[in-house]
């Protein structure tokens, strides 16, 4: 994935979480976008990294840009009504196998912070 670290506060549902979905070759220098041209849907999944209560199971995300791995996921209030620090993934389906983005759960945190509690 890359992306800067996603900054929202308790309801914020305006701007959504963009990503670009990478994968990394053995013996590359650079991650390469994940072509998701092939793909037939996205699915964004975030859980609390003290908890690990699963906050969002599968959601639908959108491809902005299949070509250059570019997804987005859209919040439902229900998704930002919490502060905290949350690990979130990307599920990749096709019509024979299924991947998920990144693979190292700290490579995508999300911190949802409010007034009285900041998450980091």
């Amino acid at each position: 994935m890359s992306q800067s670290l996603p900054l929202y506060r308790i309801g914020d549902t305006q701007k959504p979480l963009l990503c670009t979905i990478t994968y990394t070759i053995e013996g590359a220098t650079a991650p390469s976008a994940k072509d998701l041209s092939a793909v037939t849907s996205v699915k964004f999944s975030m859980v609390n990294c003290a908890t690990g209560v699963v906050k969002i199971n599968e959601a639908a995300a959108t491809i902005d840009t299949a070509a250059t791995g570019k997804v987005r996921y859209s919040w439902a209030a229900v998704d930002v009504d919490t502060a905290g620090r949350f690990w979130g993934f990307f599920t990749v389906y096709t019509s024979t196998v299924t991947d998920t983005y990144p693979v190292k759960r700290d490579d995508l945190i999300v911190l949802i912070g409010s007034d009285t509690l900041t998450p980091d």
